[in-house]
């Protein structure tokens, strides 16, 4: 059984997107690193809006105005299958 590497951390934070020295950026979730880039853009309008849990309402947090693409590293998955 494989377990998530987000268990036990706490609400609201997923994992550190680290911004290197040659601008390319990367979000590690557990040992798991992810290439960020940026996406298409959509030709529709795309809201953001939270559910409170314990309740029927939803809160609207704002319009998107852009978008990011989120890919596994792959050489990084591979050296870490080889070690």
């Amino acid at each position: 059984k494989t377990t998530s590497p987000l268990l036990g951390k706490p609400a609201g934070r997923m994992g550190k997107v680290r911004i290197h020295k040659s601008g390319k950026v990367t979000l590690k979730l557990g040992t798991v690193v992810f290439d960020v880039t940026e996406a298409a853009d959509c030709n529709f309008l795309q809201q953001v809006v939270a559910r409170q849990e314990d309740a029927d309402d939803l809160y609207h947090l704002g319009d998107l105005s852009g978008r990011l693409m989120i890919t596994p590293d792959l050489e990084s998955l591979l050296r870490s299958v080889d070690t």
